[in-house]
Order: C-alpha cells, then structure tokens, then sequence
C-alpha cells in the first residue's frame, strides 16, 4: 500500500476518491471547494530541486467546542552523506472550530546559503500537537 500512495499521491484521480469518501461520511463536504484547493496541474519542477512541492491534508477536529491545534511539517532532507535530516516548519497554532479544515502548505527546494539540497529520496511529515499524523516519501532529483 506505501508504494501505491507514493506514485499516486497528488493524482486528481486520488483526490478524487478521496473527497468522495470523506463525502460519504460527511455529506456537506464541499468536494469541489477541496478539489480546487488541494490539486494543480501546474507540477513543473516539482520533483528537482530548484522546484516547490505543495501539500495538503485535511483537519477534523471533534467536539461541540474550538480547540487550540499546533499544525507543523517536518521534512527529512537528504544530506550530502546520504543520511537524512529532520528539520520541523510550523504551520500555525491556533483554536479551530469543529469541523473540517483543509491546510494548504508549499515548500522551496530552491538553494539557499543556510540550506543546500542533495537529491535522493526525502520525507514528509504532517504532524498536529507534536505528533506525527501522516507523512510519505517522495524523490528529489537533481536538475
């Protein structure tokens, strides 16, 4: 199952059967609002580096009442040595309604002085409240 999700993560395709079941359960999501959001056909440079990938998972917080959530990512970069390093970005804290929410995130790989990109294989996390709820791996080539 881990390699079918990784060739077919951001297919609309995918995304598709995702939103559906996610409509199945909660019959006033709004599937075409979720689609636009989270699906671009523009995927130039998305496997080099230099390119950006974008990513977005879909929040349900229980309940009748708001709860302060602490969203981050976390990206395991492959080093020159051929380890991989974690490095944790936040995305936001703050007290969401109950409900679903979808988070919509972007990350450069362009090289920066403080960060310089290997190619390889790399990891994203999406971790909510210190813990690490999904994540996938993804390849990062060289120009």
């Amino acid at each position: 199952m881990p390699e079918k999700l990784k060739h077919t993560f951001f297919t609309r395709a995918s995304l598709e059967e995702l939103a559906a079941a996610v409509r199945a359960v909660y019959p006033a999501f709004l599937t075409k609002r979720f689609l636009k959001l989270v699906h671009s056909e523009q995927w130039s440079g998305l496997d080099r580096i230099g390119g950006k990938m974008s990513f977005a998972s879909l929040l349900q917080t229980p309940g009748e009442r708001a709860c302060k959530i602490r969203l981050e990512y976390a990206l395991h970069f492959m080093k020159k040595g051929g380890k991989l390093s974690r490095k944790v970005f936040q995305i936001s804290e703050k007290r969401y309604p109950p409900g679903e929410h979808v988070i919509t995130k972007s990350h450069s790989f362009v090289d920066r002085s403080t960060r310089k990109h290997h190619a390889g294989e790399h990891r994203l996390e999406v971790i909510v409240n210190g813990v690490s709820k999904a994540g996938r791996t993804f390849r990062l080539g060289a120009d």
